[in-house]
């Protein structure tokens, strides 16, 4: 069954045009044709195995808390708690491959990790306030950029690299994620810890450094801070930010640093001196 589906296609047949007709319908088919949305095209799309994991799985099976829609609601106030078919690609995406693209994925290797996936989506909605109304005005979580780093972080500790690799590590973060012992709300200062400089986050936070590193002279572009609502916003520049929100998580649940943040330190280091 991993193999084979069934699969539609669509025949359009135009009969008793003339020369010049069949030459006009041709120009007007292929230069005037709708582009569809993409939103739109993943809630229809059965060819890529993540999102026929995303309907058949968390749809069909029931498994979202929330009715995923084609647009997003960029209106903070309006929020339901819901997210794009574009975001649950993009989110199943890494956790089920830990890559931000989907090529390569087979229906084989997507069941082989669809159990990782459901225990993802299982307990990231156990998090306070996520999934309700004004969901992104209550908590962090709300925003598919740190859903997408949770799910980052999951499948390095499930199945990345070797020197990722941990069982006891990936157990204590569900624990943490269900328990709550992780603060996913506005309040909670460490959210907005990438919108400060280096040294200001230093300062802040003791012994972050080990943990979150950005090159010198590099504009991470986090996001920014709504003063007047108390609204941590990230920015759009998500495979920058996503692996140092697991870089968070990894400091306040005290697991090892990532293998790669002292290398990188070091290299820039080295390529100073």
């Amino acid at each position: 069954m991993m193999a084979t589906g069934r699969a539609y296609v669509k025949v359009e047949c135009h009969l008793g045009l003339s020369t010049a007709e069949e030459q006009q319908l041709f120009s007007d088919l292929n230069s005037k044709g709708k582009k569809i949305d993409q939103g739109l095209a993943y809630k229809f799309d059965k060819s890529d195995p993540v999102l026929v994991f995303i309907h058949d799985e968390l749809i069909g099976g029931e498994v979202l808390n929330f009715t995923p829609v084609e647009k997003d609601q960029v209106d903070w106030h309006k929020d339901v708690g819901t997210l794009t078919y574009k975001e649950l690609k993009a989110i199943n995406t890494f956790i089920l491959l830990g890559k931000s693209g989907s090529g390569g994925s087979t229906p084989k290797l997507i069941s082989d990790r669809a159990g990782l996936a459901l225990k993802f989506w299982d307990t990231v909605q156990k998090i306070k306030d996520f999934g309700g109304l004004g969901a992104k005005s209550k908590t962090v979580a709300a925003q598919s950029v740190v859903l997408k780093g949770i799910a980052k972080l999951a499948f390095d500790l499930g199945h990345g690299k070797t020197t990722l690799q941990n069982a006891d590590y990936l157990v204590r973060l569900w624990e943490a994620l269900e328990k709550g012992t992780l603060d996913f709300s506005h309040k909670n200062k460490i959210w907005r810890s990438l919108m400060l400089t280096s040294e200001e986050r230093n300062k802040a936070f003791k012994g972050i450094d080990d943990y979150v590193y950005v090159k010198p002279g590099t504009n991470l572009d986090a996001g920014t801070y709504d003063e007047e609502n108390e609204w941590v916003r990230y920015g759009a520049k998500h495979n920058d930010i996503l692996a140092r929100i697991g870089d968070l998580i990894r400091y306040q649940l005290k697991f090892d640093p990532r293998p790669d943040i002292e290398a990188s330190k070091k290299k820039d280091i080295e390529s100073n001196s």
